[in-house]
């Protein structure tokens, strides 16, 4: 009897509790749960509108940038075309260079601790050191003794801005010629470029070399061939045309859209073959002009006409040198393949008239013609024709043929070697009026040595 009661209020229990929990779901059911999804979605949706609202602003404002940067270059471009030139102001420029300047120099704002920040370095100079090592053999025999190894060049190139308009360019070159023993300092050159003239100029003073052609702006270690081309060592000397002096260039406008350069310039007549020489006592006036025409994406063909003028001696004892010179460059080099093939084809021209006095004048003529070609990333291969009169004695002259291999090993390393054939109408110190002539270079940099112009 008391199982069976309490059974029954158990089973109550049971029946009272279900009923209670169902009523329970049904009231979560019903009512907590919508309450709570809707107050999400709202405020989704809030959210949502928001962001919205923010990015449609932030679009238009990009949008308003946009179009004032369109309409001042569209502004600038039709005075252009109507022949205004744009305004120029120093002090705009001046306030522009600094802010430029110093947000370059400044420490990224997340940069590690250290000594020095690439931000700081930036006032360090560039340094770099190139070495040009060669071998030379010849079939002279004992008439010299250049059948040697040589390190004929090292040199250091320092370079950096002085501030956010000059640049400072120096080039310090330990020298020892084929067959001398000794070593040789010397300051190879030294300028300071004025760089962002008004109306397209720019100038440059210090030691140079004089931008008479093409070959002779070049150091020879970054020349297509391992010597200079006779013409060049003839007239103007192993060292080239290379004085203290100033030069003034400008990009002259045009109508065709054309890269035209004319360049002025100002240099001691100290070169010992054509000028002065140690008895200089003026300067050599300069003038270039180069004319660089794009043929198409990968070709390009310059033309340059230059000219110099000075005193080949003391001025009251003897009269002046004109040198006159043409060249023309034509390189070409596809833009997808740039790295793969390449054809250069350089041709330069020099005339000299010298007056030695008593209405005596000594004319002579040189030309070089050379071609090189790129056959693949690693290999160049080229030949190069010359033809020389000597200056002081134009009835003596030598012609020759040369042929070089090129192996670029990598950016900082390269092999070369070169063979010439040297035919002269005179006889050397050998008694011979011919030569064979073979070199291997080998030329190497560290450091950020940038490209020479060429």
């Amino acid at each position: 009897m008391k199982k069976a009661i309490l059974f029954g209020v158990f089973a109550c229990l049971l029946a009272t509790a279900r009923l209670g929990w169902t009523g329970a779901r049904e009231n979560i059911d019903n009512s907590v749960f919508p309450a709570q999804l809707a107050k999400i979605q709202q405020q989704y949706e809030e959210r949502l509108a928001a962001m919205a609202q923010t990015y449609n602003a932030r679009l238009e404002a990009i949008e308003d940038q946009f179009k004032a940067r369109t309409d001042q270059l569209q502004s600038q471009i039709n005075n252009l075309s109507q022949g205004a030139k744009p305004e120029y102001s120093p002090e705009r420029n001046l306030e522009t260079a600094l802010d430029r300047w110093f947000e370059q120099t400044q420490p990224a704002p997340n940069a590690p601790a250290g000594p020095a920040s690439q931000g700081f370095q930036s006032f360090n100079p560039d340094i770099s050191l190139v070495g040009d090592f060669v071998f030379h053999a010849n079939s002279r025999g004992g008439a010299q003794p250049d059948n040697a190894f040589s390190m004929r060049e090292t040199e250091m190139a320092v370079s950096a801005y002085a501030d956010p308009f000059t640049r400072a360019d120096f080039f310090i070159a330990l020298e020892k010629e084929i067959g001398e023993g000794e070593f040789e300092t010397d300051l190879e050159e030294a300028f300071l470029t004025f760089l962002n003239l008004p109306e397209g100029f720019q100038a440059r003073v210090g030691k140079m070399r004089a931008r008479f052609g093409k070959a002779n702006a070049v150091h020879r270690h970054a020349l297509p061939w391992p010597d200079h081309p006779f013409v060049l060592a003839n007239f103007f000397g192993e060292e080239g045309l290379l004085a203290e002096g100033v030069e003034i260039s400008w990009l002259v406008p045009n109508p065709w859209d054309r890269y035209i350069e004319l360049l002025v310039s100002g240099f001691n007549n100290n070169n010992e073959i054509l000028f002065a020489g140690e008895d200089a006592n003026s300067f050599t006036p300069l003038v270039r002009l180069r004319d660089s025409n794009p043929l198409s994406e990968a070709s390009n063909l310059e033309i340059g006409l230059s000219a110099a003028a000075g005193a080949n001696a003391d001025r009251n004892a003897l009269g002046e040198t004109l040198v006159g010179g043409v060249d023309v460059t034509y390189k070409w080099r596809p833009p997808l393949e740039g790295r793969d093939t390449s054809f250069l084809w350089q041709t330069e021209l020099i005339a000299v008239a010298k007056d030695r006095g008593d209405s005596d004048t000594a004319d002579a003529w040189g030309a070089y013609s050379a071609v090189e070609y790129q056959c693949d990333r690693l290999w160049l291969t080229g030949v190069r024709w010359d033809f020389s009169q000597m200056p002081d004695e134009p009835g003596l002259h030598e012609s020759g043929y040369s042929a070089f291999l090129t192996f670029l090993q990598s950016e900082f390393v390269r092999w070369r070697a070169g063979y010439t054939f040297r035919d002269r109408n005179y006889a050397d110190e050998a008694g011979r009026g011919f030569e064979h002539e073979f070199m291997l270079q080998a030329t190497f940099n560290i450091g950020p040595h940038g490209a020479h112009e060429f």
